[in-house]
């Protein structure tokens, strides 16, 4: 399991990106950081979802999980990624699935954070 940690502001992003995903992988951790202004959909579940206005620094704490993946709101995890995701390791660096370039997001452990040991491990990520 893991914590996946974001500052979310757009709310078309997070209705039709983010929120398949917290369905579907509810055995994943979701922190979404300021988002005072964000427009959730109607949901009865929101148990794997913390909502915060702080900052991705200010939410390090709140996650469950020793493994947490930091992203941008714009770069959604695939669903390789995902399934990766079930049995997480330190120093994930997905690649743009467009470009094949680094993109901004990693997997780091909670107590070593914003430090990581990179990983080279083959998965890819959308940039929307």
């Amino acid at each position: 399991m893991i914590t996946i940690i974001t500052e979310m502001t757009d709310s078309n992003i997070f209705t039709n990106y983010w929120v398949p995903l917290i369905y579907k992988h509810r055995d994943s951790n979701f922190i979404f950081g300021k988002c005072k202004e964000l427009k959730r959909p109607m949901m009865s579940d929101w148990r794997n979802v913390i909502f915060s206005n702080k900052s991705i620094d200010d939410l390090i704490e709140q996650a469950k999980t020793e493994i947490i993946y930091i992203t941008k709101q714009n770069e959604i995890p695939t669903y390789e990624l995902m399934v990766k995701f079930r049995e997480p390791v330190e120093g994930i660096v997905p690649k743009n699935h467009i470009t094949k370039e680094d993109s901004s997001s990693f997997t780091v452990l909670k107590s070593k954070y914003p430090n990581f040991k990179r990983n080279n491990i083959n998965v890819t990520t959308y940039v929307i």
